[in-house]
């Protein structure tokens, strides 16, 4: 029986780039047996944000993901196996540019796109490093690479880039609402055949603009997953009340690791989430399913059978856009496999302005 001890992290500072020419931290967990057992190989998820990804201490929001103690859990439970986690450090003012491939107007300023420079940062310099200095397994089928926003951009780009080195990748609520005229015709021109073994991908649905161009590649993925021939295996999560911040990803990061590097489990019970209550002729709300395992796991079931019964009242549109025709209160129903779920919604009559509710009193 192992000896679990606390959460073992290293810190390296001042790591050197020469792709970029630059300077950078990381962080590294090592997983419970790693001091015990001394000729064992591990796998390896290599990260960006590093310094987000474990405590709030050095992350600037002052949230960190916590991704020690969730892999330790994990780990513990005997539902996950063992790895070694990598943090790579972002260097502020650059952080836009290295994860970006493609040059793009943003946040007011022209950006030009390193991304290329920082691929060459992780396979050339941070990789050779850790594969010399720990012990961590080789090959596709043991490495992951795994980001949020930006970062899940940059983690999509190299994972389809080398798929011969990344067999994992854990796409956490990306950007790809960067540059869309480059970003698309790539993603259209993606062959099943050189895709990823394994790939998570999540967005929550509280993300406001930060989700553009996420439906196009999700459903540019959800082709190549479900109409190729290939072994690209890919599970997807639209989060229901999802942000866009360290605490929302700290909360779901069990999932891409279960996915990753461990045991999903079994299918336990269908949820419905829709809003107590939506505005006649609002169209911004959606039917949100969620497929939830006994695990803790989560996906989003795009072949679940999702139904109105009442659509005179509240309708479904075939991507599950709520249409509130008529005041009242509808059941929306939803089925996958033998699991069965229900929820209610209510459609409520828009407020009068000010006006139309002075001209009412004076009649």
């Amino acid at each position: 029986m192992n000896d679990y001890s606390q959460p073992d992290c290293n810190f390296l500072h001042r790591f050197y780039s020469r792709a970029l020419d630059n300077f950078r931290s990381l962080y590294i967990y090592l997983p419970p047996s790693y001091r015990l057992e001394a000729e064992r190989h591990y796998p390896v998820l290599y990260m960006h944000d590093g310094q987000n990804i474990f405590t709030g201490e050095s992350s600037y929001s002052g949230m960190g993901w916590e991704i020690h103690q969730t892999a330790d859990e994990l780990i513990r439970g005997g539902a996950m196996e063992e790895i070694i986690i990598v943090g790579i450090a972002n260097i502020g003012e650059a952080r836009l540019s290295e994860y970006a491939h493609y040059d793009y107007h943003s946040f007011g300023k022209n950006v030009k796109g390193r991304g290329a420079l920082y691929e060459r940062f992780v396979l050339e310099d941070v990789m050779p490093f850790i594969e010399a200095n720990f012990r961590v397994m080789t090959g596709p089928e043991n490495t992951g690479l795994m980001g949020s926003s930006m970062g899940g951009l940059i983690t999509f780009m190299m994972g389809t880039h080398r798929p011969d080195v990344f067999g994992k990748l854990g796409i956490v609520s990306p950007s790809f609402w960067w540059s869309p005229k480059d970003l698309l015709p790539y993603v259209d021109s993606l062959d099943p055949a050189g895709m990823p073994e394994k790939l998570w991908i999540d967005m929550g649905d509280a993300e406001g603009g930060l989700k553009e161009g996420f439906d196009v590649v999700l459903g540019r993925l959800l082709e190549l997953r479900d109409h190729s021939k290939s072994n690209f295996e890919m599970e997807a999560w639209i989060v229901p009340g999802g942000k866009h911040s360290e605490y929302d990803w700290q909360m779901r990061a069990h999932c891409p690791l279960l996915y990753l590097f461990g045991d999903i489990g079994a299918p336990a019970n269908l949820e419905l989430h829709a809003p107590d209550s939506v505005i006649q002729g609002d169209l911004t709300h959606f039917l949100r399913p969620v497929l939830a395992y006994d695990s803790g796991f989560c996906v989003t079931p795009f072949d679940a059978t999702c139904w109105s019964a009442s659509p005179e009242i509240l309708s479904l549109g075939w991507d599950l856009q709520l249409y509130p025709n008529a005041v009242g209160t509808a059941v929306l129903h939803g089925s996958f496999d033998k699991l069965k779920a229900a929820c209610k919604c209510s459609v409520i009559a828009p407020k009068k302005s000010k006006r139309e509710a002075g001209r009412q009193r004076n009649r």
